[in-house]
C-alpha cells in the first residue's frame, strides 16, 4: 500500500510539473501567407524560436483557403491556441494537392512505376509550388515574428518577395 501511495504522489508531481501549465500565458498568433495579392492555402507554418529556446512544445498551424493560419502550441498531447512570448523565425512549407488524374494509380501502389505520370506529377508540383525553399530554412527565411505577452500577434508573409 505504501508503494501505491508513493507512486501516486510521484505521478501527481510529474503531471503538475510538466503539464498544461507550461502552455499558460500564450498570446494569440495569426499568420497570413499570400503570393502578391492571392492567398496561399495548404501552407504549414512553424514558429522556430530564435536564440535556441529550450522548449518541449511546438507552435504551428496550416493556412486555410484564405491563406490564414491560426497558430496553436502543442505540449505532449495538449494543444492550445497561441504562442509563448518571444522572437521567432517563421518557417513555411507548401503542400500541393494533386488533381485526380495525377494521383497514384493502383498499379503504382503495388510497385509498378509509371515514369510518364511521375514526370507529369513533378512538373505540376514545381509549377504550383509558390513558396520558395528559403522559407523552409531557419537560416534563410526572411519571415520573423515577435510575440508579446497578452498581445495578439499578426504577420502577413508575401512569398512573392
Amino acid at each position: 500500500m505504501k508503494h501505491y501511495i508513493y507512486f501516486l504522489v510521484i505521478l501527481l508531481c510529474v503531471a503538475g510539473c510538466s503539464g498544461p501549465n507550461e502552455l499558460a500565458g500564450l498570446s494569440p498568433v495569426t499568420i497570413t501567407v499570400v503570393n502578391g495579392d492571392k492567398p496561399v492555402p495548404n501552407v504549414r507554418v512553424l514558429l522556430s524560436e530564435t536564440g535556441g529556446g529550450n522548449h518541449t512544445w511546438t507552435s504551428s498551424g496550416t493556412t486555410d483557403a484564405r491563406g490564414v493560419a491560426v497558430i496553436s502550441s502543442l505540449l505532449h498531447t495538449t494543444s492550445k491556441k497561441g504562442a509563448k512570448p518571444g522572437t521567432y523565425k517563421v518557417l513555411l512549407t507548401h503542400t500541393v494537392s494533386l488533381p485526380e488524374e495525377l494521383k497514384m494509380t493502383e498499379a503504382e501502389a503495388e510497385g509498378t512505376a509509371n515514369p510518364l505520370l511521375q514526370e507529369k506529377r513533378q512538373e505540376y508540383i514545381v509549377k504550383n509550388t509558390v513558396v520558395s525553399q528559403k522559407f523552409g530554412d531557419v537560416e534563410k527565411t526572411p519571415a520573423e515574428l515577435t510575440v508579446k505577452e497578452n498581445i495578439p500577434a499578426e504577420l502577413i508573409v508575401d512569398v512573392a518577395k
